[in-house]
Parts: C-alpha cells; structure tokens; sequence
C-alpha cells in the first residue's frame, strides 16, 4: 500500500448513523451477467445513493467493498 503524504483532519460529531446495505441475491446476480453488465449495476447504484446523500447534506467516509478477487473503494466529503 502506497503512503500518502495526504494527512486527514480529524472531526467530531456530536450524533451519527452509521448505514449498512446488502444487494440481495447479488452473488447469484453476478454470475449469470457479464463484467460489464455488473460494473453498470454497480455505478447506476453508487450513483442513485450519492444523489440521495447529496440531497440530505450527508457526511459520506471513505469505504471498501471486499468481493472475491477485488476491492472496490470510493471516498466523498462534501465541499
């Protein structure tokens, strides 16, 4: 993993929620659809959810999705 010379700044807050989702079925999903066909879900669903993050003014962390033989990561911090 490669060092960043990037150093975050920490923030408090006095209330969070914390979401957690889960696509059912999507093993089964992936499987019987072509890469790109998953990538499309995936970006059309990571889209979807960043509109409704930005419409609620939501704080969103950096995250990792672990599948099989990739991790997938995406950050945001609004402006």
């Amino acid at each position: 993993m490669k060092q960043s010379d990037h150093h975050g700044v920490a923030e408090l807050f006095e209330e969070s929620s914390v979401y957690f989702s889960d696509i059912v079925g999507f093993t089964k999903l992936a499987a019987e659809s072509q890469p790109m066909e998953v990538v499309d879900l995936l970006n059309d669903l990571y889209t979807a959810l960043d509109g409704v993050i930005a419409r609620h003014s939501v704080y969103k962390v950096q995250c990792q999705i672990r599948f099989p033989n990739s991790i997938t990561s995406w950050s945001h911090h609004p402006s």
